[in-house]
């Protein structure tokens, strides 16, 4: 009896199995099972025993000599490599010995810099304190004119003049008194005081022989020193 073939068989010859033929067969298959009777049976059952056979050892052939020429390639590449850092040890070796070295002169002028660093930041802490000093000596330089001009003023010059010497020469000191810890500073201030002193005698004797009027322009330079109650103690005097 004779076999008879479907209409819907699929009558697929292949004169050659190639790898692509072959993954494309695979993919037919339901995913995640492989069973190689239903692989023959669904893509090779028209083939016969012997060209199946032939082709799949091709293949197989092909796949092997495919991965010898990798293999021997991996090979010769790796002779390469050896033969390319041959002697290179000794270098390696060197290259070690040049960084040890330089590691070790970088941490020595790591420790300069840092000593530089202190020297420069101490250097600029003496130099700001000496813009300091300077400033301050310029100021006592014209503080010391001034107590010049009014001890050589003082006897013959206007009260007016005076107290404006030394209202302005007090000026000066009051800005000096953050840095009256200086024994400059000190002495100088000594030397105010003793100024308003005399200003203050001079003034006294000028009330003693003041009109009313010059009493009152007197009594506005005695506010202005703030000496009021000085004022009034001269007055009180010069009435009894």
């Amino acid at each position: 009896m004779t076999e008879s073939v479907s209409s819907d068989d699929s009558l697929e010859f292949y004169s050659t199995l190639t790898r692509e033929s072959f993954q494309y067969n695979l993919t037919k298959l339901p995913e995640g099972r492989f069973s190689p009777s239903e692989l023959l049976v669904q893509s090779y059952k028209y083939w016969s025993l012997d060209d199946l056979t032939k082709s799949l050892g091709s293949l197989l052939h092909e796949i092997d000599q495919e991965l010898i020429d990798l293999v021997n390639n991996d090979y010769l590449n790796f002779i390469e490599l050896g033969n390319s850092i041959d002697g290179s040890v000794d270098l390696i070796h060197d290259c070690k010995i040049d960084l040890n070295g330089y590691i070790r002169d970088l941490s020595v002028s790591n420790m300069k810099i840092d000593a530089d660093l202190e020297t420069v930041d101490s250097l600029l802490l003496y130099k700001r304190k000496l813009s300091v000093y300077r400033a301050v000596v310029n100021q006592l330089v014209v503080l010391e004119e001034q107590l010049t001009l009014f001890s050589k003023k003082i006897a013959t010059a206007d009260v007016r003049e005076l107290v404006v010497l030394f209202l302005s020469t007090n000026k000066i000191y009051s800005a000096l008194l953050k840095y009256r810890s200086l024994e400059m500073v000190a002495v100088a201030g000594k030397k105010i005081a003793g100024m308003k002193i005399e200003l203050k005698s001079v003034l006294d004797s000028k009330l003693a022989t003041a009109t009313d009027d010059e009493k009152l322009q007197l009594l506005k330079v005695y506010s202005v020193l703030g000496e009021e109650r000085a004022f009034i103690r001269a007055v009180r005097k010069k009435d009894n």
